[in-house]
């Protein structure tokens, strides 16, 4: 109700994005006035929203958009989601093509402004998976089980594609 309270309106996003409403998410987080300290937030929560809404460009855009002002490596790893995501079942060979491979740009550059999230590894790895090289597959996946030895998934993808690989 406050019209400046601006964490309200970062706290509401977050219950909505929980509870799968992601167009009231995105609808609040608009609304925090670009001059505000916490604009910059809102701006990627709101790109966060519009990825989960598949408004894939638009998300990209916001991401780009905020990377330009500061490099950050979730702004870069969630641009490479976006990508992925872009190039879902329905994509044509060259729209895999070249989506996948600024999908895998995407990931090393966040691998390169923060080498220390398993995370970003993976999604690295996984990335080179999808682009149908499974020795960069392999290379990736093996530094994401080395920063965390626990994560299941990247286990599993790290074993088909070591089986892929022959090895």
């Amino acid at each position: 109700l406050s019209p400046t309270f601006e964490r309200a309106r970062i706290a509401l996003w977050e219950v909505h994005t929980e509870q799968g409403e992601h167009q009231q998410a995105l609808n609040i987080v608009r609304q925090v006035p670009a001059d505000h300290r916490l604009a910059r937030r809102a701006k990627f929560l709101a790109a966060i929203a519009m990825l989960n809404l598949g408004q894939y460009q638009a998300a990209s855009d916001a991401f780009s958009e905020l990377r330009q002002a500061a490099p950050d490596p979730a702004l870069v790893n969630n641009m490479g989601v976006a990508e992925l995501r872009r190039a879902g079942p329905g994509a044509g060979p060259s729209t895999l093509l070249g989506t996948r491979g600024r999908a895998v740009s995407y990931f090393g550059e966040a691998v390169t402004l923060d080498g220390t999230d398993p995370d970003l590894f993976f999604n690295l790895g996984y990335a080179y998976w999808l682009d149908r090289d499974a020795q960069g597959a392999v290379y990736w996946l093996r530094e994401a089980v080395r920063r965390n030895p626990a994560d299941d998934g990247a286990h599993y993808v790290l074993g088909v594609a070591l089986q892929a690989a022959g090895n």
